[in-house]
């Protein structure tokens, strides 16, 4: 769907409920951080609210890298995209870290 490198989509910014305005790039960082310091890390709150995953497959549902649902003011319509497609594509973006 899009013809950006690894390294641009990483760049890519978007509203988290827990960070803010961040970068895909510093959101992998700060998941691993808190992977890292936390031994009771929790895979279904790392950042403390459910959800969590969600929030790079909108983003690259807004900026056209998997399909998904996006209504007229960019926001992720239905909360739906393909899982399957944004799992390919975080893997990679993961692997080009």
């Amino acid at each position: 769907m899009s013809n950006l490198t690894n390294q641009e989509i990483l760049d890519i910014e978007f509203d988290s409920i827990d960070l803010g305005e961040v970068s895909i790039r510093h959101y992998f960082k700060k998941l691993l951080v808190m992977m890292w310091i936390d031994d009771n890390f929790s895979a279904k709150r790392s950042f403390g609210k459910s959800g969590w995953r969600y929030e790079i497959g909108y983003a690259l549902v807004k900026h056209g890298i998997i399909s998904g649902n996006v209504d007229r003011n960019g926001c992720t319509a239905g909360r739906w995209f393909n899982k399957m497609e944004a799992d390919k594509i975080i893997m990679k973006l993961i692997a080009s870290l």
